[in-house]
């Protein structure tokens, strides 16, 4: 099993435990194989009914991090959010999109700044005008096939 010493845990995961179940995850190298499977899944199972509960109680305060105001989370945001949980590879890449981001808000500000409309890109979302055929060429063919993954994501997050 791979040592995964650099995982960071966001607000979620402490919501959803608690010290005994922690305490039990840190048992159980200790004891039998049986005995690891059976607590492993109590355990998820405890996990679960938490989750479970924080979504059941109406308006629990504890749940509002996950209950963004849609009107100013952004991609950006939602980038920024996720970074400090991937890999230092996928960091990278997450950088890089957060660079074209920065890149396309700047275009945009000269565009108004100047007088020209972007509608073009609105409609095309947000890329028109932009070489990203260029940009893939540079790329690895895993990191292309992230960057389309990106690119999909970022178009559905406009639609909503």
């Amino acid at each position: 099993m791979a040592e995964h010493s650099d995982i960071k845990f966001t607000d979620f995961d402490y919501w959803s435990s608690d010290p005994h179940l922690q305490m039990l995850k840190a048992a159980l190298p200790f004891m039998q194989v049986s005995q690891q499977r059976t607590i492993s899944i109590l355990v998820r199972f405890q996990e679960l009914f938490h989750t479970m509960d924080l979504y059941g109680l109406a308006e629990d305060p504890a749940m509002e991090i996950c209950a963004l105001d849609r009107t100013s989370a952004s991609p950006m945001d939602m980038l920024m959010a996720v970074k400090p949980f991937a890999p230092s590879k996928e960091q990278d890449f997450i950088d890089v999109m957060i660079n074209f981001i920065q890149g396309f808000q700047i275009r945009r500000g000269y565009q108004e700044m100047q007088g020209t409309s972007g509608e073009e890109d609105e409609a095309n979302g947000g890329f028109s005008g932009f070489p990203l055929e260029q940009l893939k060429s540079f790329l690895s063919p895993q990191q292309q096939t992230q960057l389309e993954n990106i690119q999909m994501v970022m178009q559905a997050l406009q639609m909503i």
